[in-house]
């Protein structure tokens, strides 16, 4: 696995790290999740956001853990401003059709997909977690089987599959690991709720979107 780098204005080069990332702790939660459950993971790329930066960080932590990571990044229009509520999208209603179409067995294929957005200006990262607490968290995770679904989390997972476009397998193996990230026997609503959010998400739904209108 590559390792990147990046160099300081005195010139020390350091491995980018999700530390040195202000904002996106919706993202970071998800990268951990990720790690500890081997899950493949698709980035939302919109103009500002962090993905790039993101993914990069992400590999270096997975090349740290020694783990296996796969991990990618789609924008849902050319110009990268489709779904960024700051920027106003100026492609063509045939061109997102276009690029959603090649875009769609990458997204389909994720066990997550991630949005990510732009670092808020008064944002620092002197309270960013660091690098070391979240590799000994994720070092700590043992799967070593599928727990099994509360009747709340099954109730919530069923009211899921008949509302939205996911895939059941993926959720439930997200919520596996969750539970087992909480050291849990069991997997409970919270788990299945947040494992959902990563199937069903802006990403997902525009998709599926495109799908519909051109069956």
């Amino acid at each position: 696995m590559a390792i990147n780098a990046v160099e300081d204005p005195e010139g020390y080069t350091e491995r980018l790290k999700l530390q040195n990332l202000v904002g996106n702790e919706m993202a970071k939660r998800a990268i951990e999740v990720a790690l500890s459950g081997n899950h493949s993971v698709v980035f939302l790329e919109t103009i500002d956001s962090q993905a790039d930066k993101l993914l990069e960080a992400t590999e270096n932590l997975a090349d740290t853990l020694g783990v296996y990571f796969n991990g990618s990044i789609v924008s849902l229009c050319e110009c990268k401003a489709y779904g960024n509520p700051y920027h106003e999208c100026n492609c063509s209603v045939e061109s997102i059709k276009k690029h959603l179409k090649s875009i769609s067995k990458i997204v389909k294929g994720a066990d997550m997909l991630i949005e990510t957005t732009a670092p808020i200006p008064y944002e620092t990262d002197s309270d960013n977690e660091l690098e070391e607490t979240i590799v000994k968290r994720i070092d700590s995770v043992y799967i070593h089987k599928t727990n099994p679904i509360a009747r709340d989390a099954n109730d919530l997972l069923e009211q899921a599959i008949k509302a939205l476009k996911i895939d059941k397998d993926k959720v439930v193996w997200i919520a596996n690991t969750i539970s087992h990230m909480e050291k849990s026997d069991m997997i409970q609503a919270h788990h299945m709720r947040e494992a959902i959010q990563y199937q069903s998400n802006f990403i997902n739904r525009t998709v599926e979107d495109y799908e519909e209108d051109h069956e």
